[in-house]
């Protein structure tokens, strides 16, 4: 059987499609974005740290009927519940945490300035920013994990009570020698909590199967250790928005939407994304 040879022009159409498809992927935002990574300092921050980490503690006390109490009693009597915040040295959570987001931002190319070398940032000729650590906050609580064995049609719920702590942080970004005032105002919060499990078990003695689960709960270590994530993880999220920031200045006017980027400075990945990671606060 001889096969027929395939029209010309079928050929010429879609080798134009598919090149045009190929192009057309590549939109003006991520050719903006894959320029501002390939620059060696495309900004300049001068990074302000917060002197102090606000505490916040939700345990309510057994024995003890808060609502009876003076506010300033009331509030110490919830802060001696806390298994981790009442012993959290401000200055070493701070160090950690502030490390965390100096070494993502270092790590994405970005030169950082602290606050006692302020002249040498004034004199950067890179865009500059600063940005200020407005405010730490942790907040500790009970969280409950509930869940159902749906083992020998047993439709009990299981409840695992669990220490959870929030890790709040604001962020005023403001760029230098600007015309106009731009003064945002950021919001992160990252949640870490005890490791928690829990499962239908054979116990051999009794020839019976229980519930059993096992919490492994945070240390003062592991806080310190998390502070240094959750830093380097802001610092990754202040890159996109300065990189973001960098792209919709350099955009060319246009009536459409205009896409989002993350970089990760570690895999060299750069990728669409829906969301910057920060809660503007309106000033």
């Amino acid at each position: 059987m001889k096969l027929k040879p395939v029209c010309r022009p079928f050929l010429i159409f879609t080798l134009v499609a598919l090149l045009s498809g190929i192009f057309t992927a590549c939109s003006p935002e991520r050719r903006l974005a894959r320029q501002f990574v390939t620059l060696k300092e495309p900004v300049t921050v001068l990074l302000v740290s917060p002197d102090i980490v606000y505490k916040k503690s939700y345990k309510v006390p057994d024995s003890v009927d808060i609502s009876l109490l003076p506010e300033n009693e009331a509030e110490a009597a919830l802060f001696f519940q806390t298994r981790l915040l009442q012993f959290t040295n401000d200055s070493i959570f701070i160090n950690d945490f502030m490390q965390g987001v100096v070494s993502a931002l270092h790590s994405a190319g970005i030169k950082v300035y602290a606050a006692d070398s302020s002249l040498r940032f004034i004199q950067s000729e890179t865009p500059a920013y600063i940005i200020n650590v407005a405010q730490l906050q942790l907040e500790e609580y009970y969280d409950s994990l509930i869940t159902s064995p749906d083992i020998f049609n047993d439709d009990q719920l299981y409840v695992i009570y669990y220490t959870a702590i929030n890790m709040n942080s604001w962020y005023e970004l403001s760029r230098l020698n600007s015309e106009s005032s731009n003064r945002q105002v950021l919001f992160n919060s990252k949640t870490v909590q005890d490791f928690v499990e829990g499962g239908m078990r054979y116990v051999p003695i009794s020839g019976d199967y229980k519930f059993m689960s096992t919490v492994d709960s945070l240390t003062m270590s592991d806080l310190y250790e998390l502070a240094g994530h959750v830093g380097f993880l802001n610092g990754s999220q202040l890159y996109d928005y300065l990189m973001n920031a960098w792209i919709r200045q350099h955009l060319p006017k246009q009536s459409g939407p205009i896409k989002m980027f993350s970089y990760n400075p570690i895999s060299g990945e750069l990728k669409r994304s829906n969301d910057s990671g920060f809660t503007p606060i309106n000033n």
